[in-house]
């Protein structure tokens, strides 16, 4: 059962596609308040446990590790680890809750799970 898990494109891959579509969709259905206080939350995971959990499970422990560089790697082998690894953790997160604050408090646009 372990192997279904962590191989690639298992369990743990499928639990990570939704997650990233639930987040870059999260404007559209989720509160901004919400979308904040999950960023919070993953920088306090980052913090903590130097990387994502999920991303661990599936790679191992390589603290410079993302799950799109993981998978993009395989397309694109010469990718750098360490611009993927910036632009997921810090451009594209702060971005994500930029534009559903601008979408939801300043263009007035109302998510399907509003607080």
């Amino acid at each position: 059962m372990k192997n279904l898990l962590i191989r690639p494109f298992g369990v743990i891959f499928w639990l990570h596609i939704v997650f990233v579509v639930g987040a870059a969709l999260s404007p559209l259905w989720l509160d901004w308040k919400l979308v904040f206080a999950i960023f919070i939350l993953l920088n306090v995971q980052w913090f903590l446990l130097g990387g994502c959990f999920l991303t661990f499970l599936e790679t191992g422990k390589d603290k410079d590790m993302t799950y799109e560089y993981y998978y993009l790697s395989r397309v694109w082998p010469n990718i750098h680890k360490i611009k993927v690894k910036i632009i997921v953790t810090y451009i594209l997160p702060i971005t994500l809750v930029v534009t559903t604050y601008i979408l939801q408090i300043k263009l007035g646009w109302q998510p399907l799970l509003n607080f």
